[in-house]
């Protein structure tokens, strides 16, 4: 109640403070998500508990306030989750609860406080911010913008906001925005948040920046960029034996190319990246690369094809001085590599097609995923990056030496649009597991999740 009495103040003083001014625009927005999600896990054995049902709920309140070119955003927002399960063997429930200690955990926690300004083509926003590297500058092209936020943005750098309390960094975002390209820079450090609901909006010992420049023309984009990451979480590098800090360098280029023929649409999205830098002691030596091809047709229902590949290098020999598994930094994982969350970019090849139909107010998405390990002498990686100061963020499996196929996934996701401002979500997955998978969940390799979410918008 103390922590709600504050910014409750604190926004009455935002209000007063915007009349002293006499702002020229003040916008709020109320944005509530309820979800909840029923587990059927692995079982390595008979102990534990297996199927689960809990809910999390967020809400958040923004506010935004303008005068000629100059801007401040606020918002906070209030966390809650019930009937976390305290003893399941597998899956989120067992992460919300391992990291919180609570089967009801709640939180209320400043979610953004920013300064923004444009002068003529250089703009700026300081302060509490939201990054997605990749969704640097967008063309006011309805399909290329999608395949920007869909397939591209946030694979490095992004918000996490499919966990309860997302992820948000202190810092600087600045750039040029020409006419045909886009210099962008941000230099900020780490929050904590996504599943740890006690430590959201704590300072992370970890530095993140960025540099990338953006060449767009009619159904093109180009984009090229170079990411540092420097984690000195003392606790973290204990745990993996690491005498230095971790500091690397992620260097890279991704290109969206749109093709019409006839009534029909063609895209094409490529991603590759280079990571150098120190592992902690050991020199950090890695790959990554993803190539999309998409067709489209245009109709009513607007029907779209996907196939896919994603891989991300892994290390065939862990007793020498050179790491060669690529590091997948502080992403938003879930958009990526299947929706139930069990692998993150690093030791992963991913071969998946997707198939979505968009009709008025009924969207539907179906996926199918392949997964296998890159390097079958390298761990089995799970996660979507630091989220406090004793976890490095991801998760490592041994597995048995030479077994790559980790098995195959189906998700399925339908939203439904209300009115204007209401959506309801409902979404099913279902993995069966193969060699390594098998190897190490001997009682039970497969999974299945179900989860409805309602979504509420007040403008």
């Amino acid at each position: 109640m103390k922590k709600l009495l504050i910014i409750s103040i604190l926004f009455g003083y935002l209000i007063s403070y915007s009349q002293v001014l006499k702002v020229d625009k003040l916008n709020f927005k109320i944005d509530l998500r309820s979800r909840g999600e029923y587990w059927n896990t692995f079982l390595k054995s008979d102990s534990g508990t297996q199927r689960y049902f809990f809910i999390l709920s967020r809400a958040r309140v923004f506010a935004e306030f303008s005068r000629k070119s100059i801007s401040m955003q606020f918002a906070f927002q209030g966390l809650k989750a019930l009937f976390l399960p305290e003893s399941a063997v597998d899956g989120a429930g067992k992460v919300y609860f391992d990291n919180n200690k609570e089967r009801a955990p709640d939180k209320f926690s400043i979610l953004l406080l920013n300064l923004s300004g444009k002068l003529g083509n250089f703009y700026f926003k300081l302060g509490r911010v939201s990054i997605e590297d990749g969704a640097e500058v967008f063309h006011g092209e309805q399909k290329f913008d999608m395949l920007k936020k869909t397939r591209i943005s946030e694979r490095l750098v992004g918000s996490w906001d499919w966990t309860n309390a997302g992820r948000r960094y202190d810092g600087l975002i600045c750039g040029y925005n020409g006419k045909k390209f886009n210099a962008n820079l941000f230099a900020a450090r780490v929050l904590g948040g996504g599943i740890d609901f006690k430590n959201t909006g704590k300072w992370l010992d970890i530095s993140i920046a960025g540099a990338s420049l953006t060449f767009s023309i009619p159904g093109s984009d180009l984009r090229i960029f170079d990411i540092f990451y420097q984690d000195e979480r003392d606790e973290v590098l204990k745990k993996l034996n690491l005498s230095e800090k971790i500091k690397l360098h992620t260097l890279g280029l991704s290109a969206i190319k749109l093709f019409d023929h006839d009534n029909s649409q063609i895209d094409i999205v490529g991603y590759t990246a280079f990571q150098f830098g120190n592992f902690g002691q050991f020199t950090q030596r890695a790959y990554a690369f993803i190539g999309e091809f998409g067709y489209q047709i245009k109709s009513t229902s607007s029907p779209w094809l996907r196939f896919g590949i994603a891989y991300a290098s892994g290390d065939e020999n862990k007793l020498d001085n050179t790491r060669k598994t690529f590091f997948n930094l502080t992403p938003t994982n879930h958009k990526w590599y299947g929706n139930l969350d069990m692998f993150s970019f690093s030791n992963l090849l991913n071969l998946y097609i997707q198939f979505m139909i968009n009709y008025k107010f009924l969207n539907l998405n179906s996926e199918f995923h392949i997964f296998k390990l890159a390097n079958g002498n390298d761990d089995w990686i799970a996660g979507s990056g630091a989220f406090n100061n004793s976890s490095l963020g991801y998760s490592a499996l041994a597995v048995s030496p030479g077994r790559t196929d980790l098995g195959k996934e189906f998700d399925f996701v339908s939203t439904f649009k209300f009115l204007k401002n209401i959506l309801f979500e409902i979404g099913y997955s279902y993995f069966w597991g193969s060699d390594v998978v098998k190897n190490v969940f001997v009682r039970k390799p497969n999974k299945n999740w179900l989860y409805f979410q309602f979504m509420f918008q007040f403008l």
